[in-house]
């Protein structure tokens, strides 16, 4: 039996928005071998708080401009902390990638932010990843103040490990 060359990801509490999802995700794929990864846009549930929504929308992965990450030799090294996790957003919410790229690639075990580890690595690898907004799942959270505040230092803390990128630069929105 042969299996596919891709494995598609899709978290459990995310749904899919509409019939086309699925083949919105793979169609990065067909004619370029570099593309080792594909993700999709996610949209607040219905019933979504402001607070959830507006969480959501901050994020890369609410945009509703496609966009293929990719890497030249020693570019990553040339860009500011920020830049380089913006060039390297990816989310494993919902996702497609080329088997035989996990294969040889599988993710980090890390506590948080092992999709964003991966797709540096990836594009350091010189492979693409592509960000596919009309495949859109919905996916969003209503959590407490608290669990809020440790998840974010966790994530600060993950993002300085990977690209020594500074809580307050990302807070501000400051640039190198």
């Amino acid at each position: 039996k042969r299996m596919s060359p891709l494995v598609a990801l899709i978290a459990q509490d995310a749904v899919p928005a509409g019939p086309g999802w699925l083949r919105e995700l793979t169609a990065p794929f067909h004619g370029d071998e570099r593309v080792a990864a594909a993700w999709s846009r996610q949209v607040p549930l219905p019933g979504a708080s402001a607070i959830a929504r507006a969480q959501l929308e901050r994020w890369v992965g609410a945009s509703p401009e496609p966009r293929v990450a990719s890497l030249t030799g020693s570019e990553l090294e040339r860009l500011s902390p920020l830049q380089q996790f913006e060039l390297c957003a990816f989310d494993n919410v919902c996702s497609c990638i080329r088997r035989s790229v996990w294969a040889r690639r599988p993710f980090p075990k890390v506590p948080i932010g092992e999709d964003i580890e991966w797709a540096r690595g990836v594009l350091l690898d010189g492979d693409r990843i592509v960000y596919v907004p009309t495949s859109m799942v919905q996916h969003s959270h209503e959590r407490t103040a608290r669990y809020e505040l440790m998840r974010t230092l966790l994530v600060h803390y993950r993002l300085r490990q990977i690209f020594g990128l500074a809580f307050s630069e990302r807070l501000l929105g400051a640039q190198e």
